[in-house]
């Protein structure tokens, strides 16, 4: 670190989606204690101002949601001072998922406070207390994976100059008793995510979120969402065609086989003299001719001989 700047770290995002106890968790990590307000919460979120404490030279700084009505206005206020401390931040957005798709008003509320940014700044998302089925679709479907991913990069503002460091997909931990611990791959996708700089003259109004245009952005999600339907939808049936060639090759490839060994019996019992290669396949010549028959059909989809 350089001597004399500030160094915060900055968790966003709306009530109840884990900030508190994430910042709780690296601040135990870090050699620290947990000082942030963070559990269960009926109503409203827990955090309603701005909360910070330094601990080995990081300012670690709690936001409150500007999805609850009953604080929007003051929680807008709140993050606009958290960016204004000026110096070197990490910058992390915490989201979740409803049915496989980021909530709207998640993506609304990193619109609304990166919108108060006049510079480029580097920010992480983390999607959190993710269901164990969509986690292990998402785990195991690189497809799903993919699709929620576009979801978050289509759903911000396309004026916006900032950019996306990185996506973090974070399990649902049932917590019987103490604080949610974050995975160990969560603390290693804050450590590698990016740093920036934020002059405090560079930042203006955070809207609330009736000042932001729900509607066109879930809009624009649904389009996306459409659009990578469709594409999917069209890949499986390229990929089914293409299944059903190279089946169809396997079964040409197997009476080839056959003809192989049958002609090689017959040369078995011709003479010595006679046992060159004229007039019947090497294995080699049968190999080429297989792969031209077989492979011949897909390749002429994609070129012109």
């Amino acid at each position: 670190m350089i001597a004399g700047t500030q160094w915060n770290v900055l968790v966003m995002g709306n009530p109840r989606i884990g900030k508190s106890s994430f910042l709780n968790a690296l601040l135990r990590k870090n050699g620290g204690k947990a000082i942030f307000e963070a559990g269960l919460s009926f109503g409203s979120g827990l955090t309603t101002e701005l909360q910070k404490v330094e601990c080995n030279n990081i300012t670690y700084v709690d936001t409150p949601g500007l999805a609850d009505p009953m604080f929007a206005e003051k929680a807008a206020r709140e993050i606009e001072k958290a960016l204004r401390l000026g110096g070197i931040f990490k910058l992390i957005f915490f989201v979740k998922q409803l049915n496989g798709m980021v909530a709207c008003e998640d993506v609304t509320t990193i619109n609304a406070i990166l919108g108060a940014i006049k510079e480029r700044v580097w920010f992480g998302v983390v999607v959190n207390q993710i269901p164990p089925v969509v986690f292990s679709e998402l785990n195991n479907n690189s497809v799903s994976k993919f699709a929620m991913e576009c979801q978050i990069v289509e759903g911000l503002s396309h004026s916006s100059p900032h950019k996306i460091s990185g996506i973090h997909f974070e399990p649902l931990v049932e917590v019987t008793s103490g604080s949610w611990m974050p995975s160990e791959s969560l603390f290693n996708f804050f450590a590698r995510q990016a740093e920036c700089k934020i002059n405090p003259e560079m930042v203006g109004s955070v809207a609330v979120p009736g000042d932001v245009d729900a509607a066109e952005i879930q809009t624009t999600i649904n389009q996306v969402m459409t659009t990578f339907s469709n594409e999917i939808r069209l890949l499986k049936q390229e990929n089914a065609e293409i299944l059903q060639q190279l089946q169809s090759g396997h079964v040409l490839m197997e009476e080839m086989r056959k003809q192989y060994l049958e002609e090689r019996h017959i040369r078995s019992n011709v003479d010595s003299d006679q046992s060159n290669n004229g007039g019947f396949l090497s294995f080699g010549d049968l190999l080429r001719n297989m792969f031209y028959q077989i492979a011949g059909p897909i390749l002429g989809n994609c070129c012109v001989m």
